[in-house]
């Protein structure tokens, strides 16, 4: 009896540290639900609100440049409004870095939709200014401080993916990548619809209000990042970012496709309607098919990138896709004498959405992977300065694409523009090939060194 009670006392503690296991380990697996749970809603939160902004960027193409015209405005003045627009989030995303560091990612991304939203709904009202040139200067101002929101707006909801999302940067990329895609795409046509309906107004405030609304429901949804809730946090370093070879390539690499994309925005037109003859309908769906297959295939590109560490080779497989398709929009007939056709351009606007996704979404994820391996600290500055930065190139790119390809589209002609920038694609993807080779070369030197060191017990290189 007594062996019988002390098999108990002994097997009682294990009991309950067993139970008390079990208990740890069922708290840990609902708190680990919970946090799937929170990141999951995050993301349909800065899904909706990205597709809701990107509807405030391109509400106004259909109908502005007529509106603007009947006020006096003209076409030149016209496309700088327009255009500006990147040239703001160009200019602006860099400060996000600075400005997040004092009051957070939240605050800047809230506050961002807040400007957004408030811009497009004073957009609204510059019907009401006198023609010329006030009407002018109040839509620089209104579209350039609406830029600029969307600019930080930008930056820091990238930047608080990055952060919720460490191992699957480049998956959640592709989600809210195809959300701004869908924005994108549905904004001119309800921008078309809505001033057909009811005039001017009815556009901006619709949008306007609906991103409102998303502040609001941001506002009231959106935690603090952890590493921003006790404060400021350290400054992240942009030279030594623009050191890194391989980081330099892909920025190279985005800037020259959203170089693209401005460039076949403005020139597009134009060419479908002297060579095929095709109504502004047709020609609207013909716009439709890259964007469509570059929201398509986000995801999968994203997945591809996290799941088997393809980034690389996705990036150099989308730059081949840009240089074949852009080449066959319009081939050079010095290259290949061939008469262009709707079914020559169709495939080739296919290859150009295909490849642009396979560019622009592993771009994130790399460029911090890039900045991690070269010694940058993995915190919440670094996610800031990489959204800033990636986001600047875009922008500089989509900017300069219609300014000179307008110029280049008059004197060249399009063939060779878009040859040209075929050859242009073939230049970004060999560099990234050299820094991708340099970067593992030097890598491999620092790790042979390393080993050496502690063959030899030396102390080990900083």
């Amino acid at each position: 009896c007594s062996s019988s009670m002390a098999d108990k006392d002994e097997i009682s503690p294990l009991i309950a540290n067993g139970a008390s296991d079990i208990s740890e380990s069922a708290e840990n697996s609902e708190s680990s639900s919970t946090y799937r749970g929170a990141n999951i809603f995050l993301l349909i939160t800065l899904s909706v609100s990205n597709f809701f902004a990107a509807l405030s960027f391109s509400v106004l193409s259909p109908f502005f440049p007529g509106a603007a015209e009947a006020k006096g405005i003209s076409l030149t003045l016209t496309g700088i409004i327009i255009g500006e627009f990147e040239l703001m989030i160009f200019l602006s995303s860099p400060f996000v870095v600075h400005i997040a560091a004092h009051v957070g990612n939240r605050f800047v991304y809230i506050c961002g939709l807040f400007i957004c939203g408030t811009c497009s709904v004073l957009f609204g009202v510059l019907e009401y200014c006198p023609n010329g040139s006030t009407f002018a200067i109040m839509c620089l101002l209104t579209r350039g401080i609406g830029a600029f929101g969307g600019g930080i707006f930008l930056v820091s909801s990238f930047a608080i993916l990055a952060h919720s999302f460490p191992d699957k940067v480049s998956t959640v990329t592709g989600i809210v990548e195809m959300a701004l895609g869908l924005g994108y795409m549905v904004g001119p046509a309800l921008g078309g619809a809505f001033y057909d309906l009811g005039g001017f107004r009815l556009p901006f405030f619709t949008v306007g209000g609906l991103v409102l609304l998303t502040a609001v429901a941001a506002y009231l949804i959106t935690p603090a990042l952890p590493a921003e809730s006790g404060g400021h946090n350290r400054s992240a370093s942009f030279l030594k970012f623009f050191s890194i070879p391989i980081a330099l390539a892909i920025l190279i690499s985005y800037a020259a496709t959203g170089a693209m994309y401005g460039m076949l925005d403005a020139t597009m037109e134009p060419y479908l309607t002297a060579a095929f003859h095709f109504s502004s309908t047709i020609i609207g769906l013909i716009f439709l098919t890259p964007s469509l297959v570059y929201t398509l295939s986000a995801v999968l590109w994203g997945r591809l990138t996290d799941s088997m560490g393809w980034g690389i080779g996705v990036l150099i497989f989308g730059l081949i896709g840009c240089t074949i398709g852009v080449f066959f929009i319009n081939p050079a007939s010095f290259v290949l004498p061939i008469k262009p056709t709707l079914f020559t351009l169709l495939p080739a606007l296919v290859l150009v959405g295909l490849g642009s996704s396979a560019v622009m979404i592993p771009v994130y994820g790399l460029c911090l992977d890039a900045a991690y391996a070269n010694g940058m600290d993995e915190n919440i500055a670094t996610i800031n300065l990489v959204s800033g930065v990636t986001n600047s190139a875009y922008s500089l790119g989509v900017f300069i694409g219609p300014t000179l390809g307008g110029r280049l589209y008059d004197t060249i002609g399009f063939d060779k523009l878009l040859f040209a920038y075929s050859g242009l694609f073939v230049v970004c993807a060999v560099l990234l090939g050299i820094a991708r080779v340099y970067s593992r070369y030097r890598m491999s030197n620092w790790l042979s060194l390393r080993r050496l060191q502690q063959m030899y017990h030396a102390q080990p290189v900083q």
